[in-house]
């Protein structure tokens, strides 16, 4: 779930994770990032951004 004032670090975890905010986030990006509180960042940011929240996050257990 995308909620106010996340980081972009946050943001980014939450749209590889939650199914609902990457569609959300596909639909109308200007609008998820404003929602989250990242009005100063752009959906090309997002994207160079992932390869490093994947190299972060944590890896479920199997």
């Amino acid at each position: 779930m995308i909620t106010p004032d996340q980081t972009l670090h946050d943001f980014v975890l939450t749209l590889l994770t939650d199914d609902a905010a990457r569609s959300a986030f596909a639909a109308d990006p200007g609008s998820c990032l404003s929602a989250a509180g990242l009005d100063d960042i752009t959906a090309t940011d997002v994207s160079d951004v992932i390869p490093l929240v994947v190299d972060y996050a944590p890896r479920a257990s199997t």
